[in-house]
């Protein structure tokens, strides 16, 4: 859909930034995954504690470790946003 026409409509403007934001959502979430299922931990800092002990090596944990938890405040900031669109959509209809 052109832009343009996405002015004319802001349902349909408001359509497409809730879709890219799931979509992001669903990515970042899907490579914390990855990495976390790869040192078998819950969470980011779960690595971090695991170099701090020696228990695993620095490198590429320490680079896994940043790259989980960049993903982690980009998803949350995302689903932060995707609620006020969503606000946005409720308030419009």
């Amino acid at each position: 859909m052109s832009s343009e026409i996405l002015k004319t409509i802001p349902e349909a403007q408001l359509e497409v930034e809730l879709n890219a934001l799931v979509h992001i959502i669903v990515r970042n979430r899907e490579r914390l995954n990855e990495i976390l299922n790869r040192y078998g931990v819950a969470k980011p800092e779960d690595i971090k504690a695991g170099i701090a002990s020696g228990e695993l090596k620095a490198h590429p944990a320490f680079e896994d470790y940043l790259s989980a938890l960049a993903y982690q405040i980009d998803t949350k900031d995302m689903l932060e946003r995707l609620e006020g669109k969503m606000e946005e959509l409720r308030e419009s209809t």
